[in-house]
C-alpha cells in the first residue's frame, strides 16, 4: 500500500507496484486506488486513480514522514474496522 494523495480527511492509496505507471499515459489508466476516508471511517472499493485525480483537487503527498504517518493512521483504522467486524 502507498498513500498517493489527500483531500481534506481522505488519502487515495495506490499498490505501490503499480507507481510506475501513475501518470504514464495508457498505463495510468489501469492503475486502481481506494479511497480511505479516516472523518466517516470507511474504505472504498477500487476505483481508478485518474479519475479521482481528475475530477477533484487532490494534494499529492510528497513527505515521506508524512506517507508514514498515514500508513499508520490507516493501520489503526483498518484494526478498529476488524474489530468492530468480529463484535
Amino acid at each position: 500500500m502507498y498513500p498517493i494523495a489527500k483531500l481534506g480527511g481522505q488519502v487515495l492509496v495506490i499498490d505501490k507496484s503499480d507507481l510506475p505507471h501513475v501518470g504514464k499515459g495508457e498505463e495510468a489508466k489501469e492503475v486502481k486506488c481506494v479511497r480511505v476516508d479516516f472523518d466517516k471511517r470507511t474504505v472504498d472499493s477500487p476505483w481508478d486513480l485518474e479519475k479521482h485525480l481528475r475530477f477533484n483537487p487532490w494534494e499529492e503527498i510528497r513527505d515521506e514522514e508524512e506517507r508514514r504517518v498515514v500508513m499508520q493512521r490507516i493501520e489503526t483504522l483498518f484494526s478498529e474496522l476488524d474489530h468492530k467486524v468480529q463484535e
